[in-house]
């Protein structure tokens, strides 16, 4: 049961890892039709994304949820964490990037059984912003070139 839970709270900051990536990009998401890049554009494409997985649209969720990657994650990861971190985030990253479009869709299917279908995103820009998690907190603390991250 622990290590489940582990493996969950490693998908679920991953998760708010890959949309804070996603977030801090400076062109619009690339789904069908383009998000601008902004807290908004990020609700209004986790809202498609979850009717997309609700409808049981493979496709269209895959798509979505590549819309969020960043496509040269290496470099992003290096600039905005340093070096040594960087490395080690991209590397992990890399890791589970083949598995994360069904990663992503099992936890929104998740999500909408257990009827949490609400989408709010907020912009977090300092570890001492009161809307930030503790994995926001801990991001934005290691961060060289600061970044903003969702909630």
């Amino acid at each position: 049961m622990i290590k489940s839970m582990k493996a969950r709270g490693y998908t679920i900051a991953v998760l708010a890892l890959l949309l804070a990536c996603a977030f801090s990009r400076d062109v619009a998401f690339a789904a069908d039709p383009p998000y601008p890049n902004s807290t908004t554009g990020l609700q209004k494409l986790i809202e498609g994304t979850l009717v997309a997985v609700k409808a049981g649209e493979k496709e269209k969720t895959a798509a979505f949820v590549r819309s969020m990657v960043l496509p040269d994650h290496e470099s992003w990861f290096k600039r905005t964490f340093g070096d040594e971190h960087g490395k080690a985030l991209a590397t992990s990253f890399s890791k589970m990037s083949g598995t994360l479009e069904t990663e992503l869709a099992k936890i929104l299917e998740k999500q909408l059984k257990e009827g949490r279908s609400v989408v709010r995103a907020t912009r977090v820009d300092s570890e001492d912003d009161e809307n930030a998690s503790g994995l926001q907190k801990g991001s934005l603390k290691a961060m060289k070139e600061k970044t903003p991250s969702t909630a």
